[in-house]
């Protein structure tokens, strides 16, 4: 865990040359990209900011406000343009960022992402207990069991207050909007959607939906993984990221002066 010397940022990362930044969803946190991260090229250097959905800081329960945080930590760390990502409301911070600065968004990887209407992700109850918090656990994963029961009793906590509970509701509802589904065409970098075979919350036929609607890009299908398979599958997730990275190019020239 590293935090910035100029800002109060918090974030883990691997490997060097060019950035790539990758987000968490709702209720994800930095430790569910660690496995990933110690499988991933590091030919790349790859970010994982802690993106304070529930902090007091965060006064405005948006994709905005977060696509703000988003660029207070990108200009913070002097990383210039970056590949950028993001789990379920993670991916879809990334897109509306690709959108607004495109300038600054090299390529997009994007597993289970939100914002074209149909993320599944039951009711939110006003009053979570732990069976609840369980139960929306193994609703997300094919293997729950990676989540302990700390982990469960956090997340009950986190949700254990009125104004947590309406940013859930608030983050819940820009999820379902399908907003950007209509301007995915206006995206012109390359996108990698990493999908869970068995993602229940975004299923399939929406990353499918999401390869159509983009120019240029490719989907990768994760067997045995639901929402999160770069917790789930995280060998498979760094491969299936490190071989698209090649494809594009992204950082060719480091790794060229690399191997002479």
């Amino acid at each position: 865990m590293r935090r910035s010397p100029a800002q109060d940022y918090r974030w883990i990362e691997s490997g060097a040359g060019h950035p790539v930044v990758l987000l968490n969803g709702i209720f994800g946190i930095l430790e569910d990209w660690d496995a990933m991260l110690r499988s991933v090229d590091p030919q790349w250097r790859f970010l994982v900011p802690e993106i304070p959905l529930f902090a007091a800081t965060v006064r405005e329960a948006s994709i905005a406000e977060i696509g703000r945080h988003v660029w207070r930590f990108v200009d913070a760390m002097q990383l210039g343009s970056v590949v950028l990502g993001g789990s379920s409301i993670g991916g879809q911070v990334a897109i509306e960022l690709a959108l607004q600065d495109p300038d600054r968004v090299q390529g997009l990887i994007l597993t289970g992402a939100s914002g074209i209407g149909e993320h599944r992700i039951g009711t939110i109850s006003h009053r979570p207990s732990t069976a609840y918090v369980r139960t929306q656990v193994a609703n997300v994963l094919d293997r729950p069991e990676l989540v302990s029961e700390e982990r469960i009793e956090s997340i009950r906590r986190t949700l254990g207050t009125p104004a947590a509970i309406l940013k859930a509701l608030r983050f819940s509802r820009e999820c379902r909007t399908g907003a950007i589904a209509s301007r995915l065409g206006d995206i012109r970098v390359p996108t990698l959607l990493v999908w869970g075979a068995n993602d229940r919350i975004t299923p399939r036929d929406l990353a499918e939906r999401f390869q159509g609607a983009l120019a240029d890009a490719e989907l990768v299908i994760i067997p045995d993984a639901g929402h999160a398979p770069m917790l789930e599958q995280p060998a498979a997730f760094a491969a299936a990221t490190s071989s698209w990275l090649r494809r594009i190019g992204y950082g060719a020239r480091i790794a060229d002066a690399r191997s002479a």
